[in-house]
């Protein structure tokens, strides 16, 4: 449980401590009865019973059971309101920690893995301060408590009960070594088939329309094939050997009850002690039993823990200790290159966007142009060279700095599940309702926003799934204009919006970026034939650089692609009818 706890309580000390204590307080009220239950016995059997003594100690008993009563309740309130509120913590901490890590984190590894880490790996993790550790601590507590018992009344017979103990752990140890190989390939089958499971879904559309729904799609099929049979693994081995370790205890308690028939008989045991070690052995095994199930249980959580532990000792993006503010908003690259993986993807890269000037990146697929705007928001640091804002290396602000100066709309929009005013406002959070709505008639999203049957409270479908393409982007471009940030990044902003509306918010975008520093990745080369200064990247190194008037006089690259497009806008789809 060491990476559960690491994970739930980050490594502070003392954090859970008041609802183990309450706990074990509770467990020792609960083991008390038996104490007055071996002195009534003993009464019972003396030669002149003591009625009155009997009933004192029948009270007292009573005295514990209702103590027992309010210490499990404060207990069982302690560990669930401690439990949760460091599980909230903890997924709260996780999930900053997920802010602060480089998008290559995300590119590497699988959605579905990601989402598992932070919903179904922290429920396991929960679940064992919320309902495993009481039992957890019930079966170290009651057992070490009547085993001191069994040892007053007879040393031999307790010897013997703590020796079928010993023998069975072995057992219980190897169920556990079984669990964490096999659990941890569970836990990969599980991982995978969620992914399938969420691809199958978000590619449902493609999925219909190339005929692969049922078995077709045998990746979900496969995946979900393996998590069965890791299923079947994951409780058939360790329960062998967890079974074998209750029969040992089973079978360890009938030892005990002929080993005190033959001290019975052979006059070393009286009767009072007999009972009690019926009674009292019995007690002893079954919370033991138990333990076997649920340190199994706590076992393959802990695997849960250890992934997200990995998470959590991945290293984010550095901060400086004291963040540099901008000194203008100008845009620098110098000399810089960037790989993913094994890929580079940008080969010394330089160029510099001025103050309020317009810069457009152009250049075939892959060519490095989203990446550089990547870099420019540090969601990747550089391997080598620098990017700058301001004069200043955007490793030298702090991600809260750097982002406050910048607002970007991508030309794949995420909206969130939630209200389009809400979504607009993301863009500046303390915004006002009519400033919301003033960026959405800069947008052009009003009109279409108020005829919705809730306008601005209309809700809006995870991702967006509930609004047009042109829609989804005219929202995203409203965002960017309610944040105002004095350096605009656009990823094709006009790319999913008709022709009846491209004019009305290239208008918005122009006033959008009026005096802004502007990086715009364009396709349409006629969108950006006025800007400032044209990067031209052809396989991550920059091939040309200069106005459209310069580039399309020296007839390179920029050039021919330049033809290429008027000659795919001539283009017609002729069919012939035969």
């Amino acid at each position: 449980m060491k990476a559960a706890l690491n994970v739930i309580t980050g490594g502070k000390k003392g954090a859970y401590n008041r609802a183990i204590l309450l706990q074990i307080i509770h467990d020792l009220f609960k083991g008390a009865p038996y104490g007055f239950l071996i002195f009534i016995l003993w009464e019972l059997f003396s030669p002149a019973i003591d009625m009155n003594h009997i009933i004192l100690l029948i009270g007292a008993m009573i005295v514990t059971f209702i103590l027992q009563y309010f210490t499990g309740k404060w207990a069982l309130v302690a560990c669930h309101e401690g439990g949760y509120t460091l599980c909230s913590e903890a997924r709260l901490n996780l999930g900053e920690h997920l802010r602060k890590l480089p998008m290559g984190f995300f590119k590497k590894r699988d959605p579905g893995d990601v989402t598992a880490v932070m919903l179904q790996d922290m429920s396991f993790v929960e679940n064992i301060f919320t309902h495993l550790l009481a039992d957890i601590v019930a079966a170290i507590v009651i057992p070490l408590m009547l085993l001191i018992f069994l040892f007053v009344l007879d040393w031999r017979l307790a010897l013997a009960t703590l020796a079928t103990v010993v023998l069975a752990l072995p057992m219980l140890y190897i169920s556990n070594v079984v669990l964490a190989r096999i659990g941890k390939k569970h836990h990969q089958s599980r991982v995978d088939s969620d992914s399938r499971i969420l691809e199958y879904l978000q590619g449902i559309r493609y999925i219909k329309a190339y005929n692969l729904v049922g078995k077709r799609f045998s990746k979900l099929e496969n995946a979900l094939t393996e998590f069965h049979k890791d299923s079947l693994r994951v409780e058939v081995y360790p329960g062998a050997f967890a079974s074998s370790y209750n029969a040992v205890l089973g079978i360890g308690f009938v030892v005990i009850l002929l080993l005190a028939t033959h001290f019975f008989f052979g006059g070393t045991l009286t009767i009072p002690v007999f009972l009690v070690f019926l009674v009292i052995g019995h007690q002893f095994y079954q919370p033991l039993m138990a333990a076997g199930l649920f340190t199994m249980e706590a076992r393959y959580m802990n695997i849960a823990a250890e992934r997200m532990q990995e998470v959590l000792l991945t290293e984010p993006l550095s901060e400086p200790a004291v963040s540099r503010p901008p000194v203008g908003y100008d845009i620098e690259f110098k000399d810089v290159s960037f790989s993913y993986l094994e890929a580079q993807v940008l080969d010394t890269v330089s160029f510099k966007a001025n103050e309020g000037s317009v810069t457009a990146l152009v250049g075939p697929s892959g060519s490095g142009k989203t990446t550089i705007t990547n870099l420019i928001a540090r969601f990747w640091d550089v391997d080598s060279g620098s990017v700058s804002v301001g004069g200043v290396d955007v490793r030298r602000m702090s991600t809260d700095e750097l982002l406050s100066h910048l607002s970007m709309v991508f030309q794949d929009v995420y909206l969130f599940k939630d209200t389009i005013f809400n979504n607009i406002k993301v863009g500046k959070p303390d915004a006002t309702r009519e400033e919301v709505i003033e960026a959405a008639k800069a947008a052009q999203s009003h009109a279409f926003i108020e005829n919705l049957p809730e306008g601005y409270e209309t809700m809006v479908g995870e991702g967006g799934s509930t609004l047009s393409g042109g829609e989804k982007q005219r929202i995203s471009i409203a965002r960017a204009i309610l944040k105002d940030a004095p350096v605009i990044l656009l990823d094709e902003a006009t790319a999913s919006l008709d022709p009846e509306n491209e004019r009305a918010i290239q208008e918005a975008l122009n006033a959008l970026v009026s005096s802004k520093t502007l990086v715009v990745i364009a396709h349409r080369l006629n969108t950006i034939a006025d800007a400032d200064r044209i990067i031209v990247l052809k396989d991550g190194a920059v091939a040309e650089s200069g106005t459209h008037e310069e580039l399309y006089g020296t007839e390179g690259l920029y050039y021919r692609m330049w033809q290429e497009q008027e000659k795919a806008g001539g283009w017609t789809f002729e069919s012939s009818l035969r």
